[in-house]
């Protein structure tokens, strides 16, 4: 009797362990069910720069119940906002872009393409598209909120470039070889596209009225790395409009001879005007030429030489605001008893070794970069590259700056990502004084990276400007 009780109750024991255990695998397999594949579905497949659509992705199998990732290619071109198979993408700036959907290890994509901009008056005859993967001009940051339309010298349907979508950075124009057939410093002419728009009959009117002028070098035997870049102080209902009936290429900056640059205009010009935002300005002339003996652009800035100004960069201080929207510049006053200073000291790296080099200047791993967009030096090539000169804080106050003649270095060295440990002073340790205007040339010889040598061969004054 003992014994048939037992059994009886192991056998409900057993029961009621099997029919809990059997309960919690059902539920198990009734809450996670994974995916094994995503499709991405759109109507479309375009957005405009400031629109949105709609991306949905489905599920295998339908009843799968993991987490859909969204993720945009590059956050520059276009944006996304998922809820989770429903994905929201809002164009910034025109180009292609990958959006992506994920979960772990599966994942599909769709290529999207931001156009311009939708407008009543749109326009259709602008490339805006980005070229950093192609053959490009230059390229140019935009720091305001304007889009762009950029032009070779002057304005005109034969100048026409291409746009430069708004605060964008990087942006690489297209190049034309009917307009950029051989190395040679332009003007890159901006106006906006309303501007463009409302003249695109009559181009040639906006001439003396740029959103922005940048002097710049557009060179055939280099990667063109340098990035022209427009202030974001440009744009407003404020005027500065210059008079330049100089013999000299005159460019404006803002806060430094080093600072951003408002405006260039060429010699013998008059009532260019440069529009602005309000607010109070230091802006500090400086003179600019190619120079076909260095193959690089020279850079000049007039000073003081005589009373309490003496040695002082000249500059002009001015505010502008509702009371006075607009102030005249006469680049005369900056050409005659002044003193012509460079700004830079420069550095020919005459690489006559067997491997191609770069210049670097401290733990920086980027190199260096020439006026004219030259950062790698082929063998048997020559560049020159500048050094900038410090403030002399001791003789400056706000607006009035002094520079130093010469700036010590000691971390300038040549080399490649694979050796760059060969310092033109001889060691990291060992210092130099590079003066203003003079241009010190340094040679380089060896047959591979691993045994390169370093010699300064010569130094000398740079020609007058």
């Amino acid at each position: 009797m003992k014994k048939t009780k037992w059994l009886l109750l192991a056998t409900a024991l057993f029961s009621l362990a099997s029919f809990s255990c059997n309960k919690t695998n059902d539920d198990d397999d009734s809450s996670d069910v994974a995916i094994t594949a995503i499709s991405i579905s759109s109507s479309v497949d375009t957005v405009a720069v400031g629109e949105a659509i709609t991306l949905k992705a489905s599920l295998t199998p339908s009843n799968a119940t993991g987490t859909v990732e969204w993720i945009s290619g590059n956050t520059d071109r276009a944006t996304v906002q998922s809820a989770g198979t429903t994905c929201i993408v809002k164009g910034v700036a025109e180009g292609t872009v990958d959006i992506i959907a994920k979960n772990g290890n599966v994942s599909d994509s769709k290529t999207i393409t931001v156009t311009t901009a939708s407008s009543s008056n749109a326009t259709n005859d602008v490339d805006y598209t980005n070229y950093s993967n192609s053959t490009y001009l230059v390229k140019v940051r935009n720091n305001t909120s304007k889009k762009l339309v950029a032009f070779k010298g002057s304005p005109s349907k034969t100048t026409l470039i291409g746009g430069v979508p708004a605060s964008t950075t990087n942006h690489a124009l297209p190049k034309s070889s009917e307009l950029f057939s051989t190395s040679q410093d332009f003007v890159l002419f901006f106006v906006t596209e309303d501007d463009y728009n409302a003249n695109k009959e009559n181009l040639t009117s906006l001439e003396n009225k740029p959103f922005a002028r940048l002097y710049s070098y557009y060179n055939t035997n280099a990667t063109n790395n340098i990035v022209y870049e427009i202030s974001s102080v440009m744009g407003g209902d404020m005027s500065i409009v210059l008079q330049n009936n100089t013999s000299y290429n005159v460019e404006l900056r803002k806060d430094g001879i080093y600072g951003e640059t408002i405006g260039y205009t060429g010699a013998s010009t008059i009532n260019t005007t440069f529009k602005v935002d309000s607010g109070d300005y230091y802006v500090f002339p400086v003179f600019r030429k190619f120079d076909t003996t260095l193959n690089e652009i020279v850079t000049v800035y007039p000073k003081y030489t005589s009373g309490n100004a003496a040695g002082k960069a000249c500059v002009e201080y001015f505010s502008l605001n509702d009371s006075q929207n607009s102030v005249q510049l006469d680049a005369s006053n900056w050409s005659s008893g002044v003193a012509f200073t460079s700004g830079y000291a420069y550095i020919r790296i005459n690489n006559q070794s067997k491997t191609g080099i770069n210049l670097y200047d401290g733990a920086n791993s980027t190199p260096l970069v020439t006026s004219t967009g030259c950062s790698a030096i082929n063998s048997s090539k020559s560049y020159v590259f500048t050094l900038k000169m410090d403030l002399n804080q001791s003789n400056s106050t706000t607006g009035q700056y002094e520079y130093e003649d010469f700036k010590t270095y000691s971390m300038l060295h040549i080399g490649n990502a694979l050796n760059s440990n060969y310092y033109i002073t001889g060691s990291s340790e060992t210092s130099k004084d590079f003066y203003a205007g003079k241009i010190y040339t340094y040679t380089v010889k060896g047959n591979t990276i691993y045994d390169l040598t370093v010699e300064l061969t010569n130094e000398s004054e740079m020609s007058q400007f």
